[in-house]
């Protein structure tokens, strides 16, 4: 997406059972972007389904975490300047069903910066496929 705003980076660490993703979210752009706030958890908490994890058949993993739906707020944004970048942490395996067999995984960061705007059009975000290795339990 070489027309994109926003420009989406996934890395992921794999220390036994514990998964932990890392985002980083570039302004590409040459204005501000309103940036949704729960794309950036807090504490490492999702509070909705913000990855694709697939298993070596190409199976998603079901997302057992919590869906938060509320109505939007300006404190629900936060103001990305050109040029700049936000990071967040993600702890994968408290919100993902990863077998306990163990096995390959890809993982993509996938989602949409909403808009206070009803009639904004919703901004896709996708990053890098990143694969994992995650030993049996």
């Amino acid at each position: 997406m070489d027309d994109a705003k926003l420009l989406v980076k996934l890395s992921v660490i794999v220390d036994g059972q514990t998964v932990k993703a890392r985002i980083e979210i570039a302004n590409k752009s040459q204005t501000a972007v309103e940036l949704f706030r729960p794309l950036l958890g807090p504490d490492e908490t999702l509070s909705m389904n913000l990855f694709k994890i697939k298993d070596a058949q190409d199976k998603l993993l079901k997302y057992r975490g919590i869906l938060a739906k509320r109505r939007l707020a300006k404190s629900d944004f936060v103001s990305l300047a050109p040029g700049a970048t936000m990071a967040a942490d993600f702890r994968l395996d408290q919100h993902y069903d990863f077998p306990p067999r163990g096995g390959a995984f890809k993982v993509t960061f996938s989602a949409y910066n909403q808009s206070l705007n009803d009639d904004d059009p919703l901004m896709p975000l996708r990053s890098n496929e990143v694969v994992i290795n995650l030993p049996a339990k």
